[in-house]
């Protein structure tokens, strides 16, 4: 998810993220934080987990359901999958250059099969 502040006349670009798969929450918490917040929100990343732990837990608990998960374990796994949606990122910033210096007058849609 990337927001409009309406700060340029620029296009906006939607780059889905989504994989068709069962993984860790900690997957979407980065993606949101990193890719969609400001500094200020991303500072206080670990204050945002805890939160979103405490919901969590509440709601699997009132489900009635064993909620046997630490926030120590939760935090690792966020740092660990962290690394590699960093390396993740990177890659679409080296997309975004790579279409940025790409000469969108002279293409046709025809070009690509």
């Amino acid at each position: 998810m990337m927001l409009d502040t309406g700060a340029t006349n620029e296009k906006l670009i939607l780059v889905d993220l989504q994989c068709p798969r069962v993984n860790s929450p900690s997957m979407d918490l980065i993606r949101f934080l990193f890719f969609s917040c400001a500094p200020d929100v991303r500072k206080r990343w670990k204050e945002l987990l805890e939160y979103y732990f405490s919901i969590l837990q509440e709601y699997v608990l009132a489900l009635e359901h064993p909620f046997s998960f630490k926030f120590e374990d939760f935090v690792k796994d966020f740092s660990r999958k962290g690394k590699m949606d960093f390396i993740a990122g990177l890659m679409v910033v080296l997309g975004f250059e790579a279409i940025e210096k790409h000469d969108t007058e002279d293409s046709n849609a025809d070009d690509f099969g």
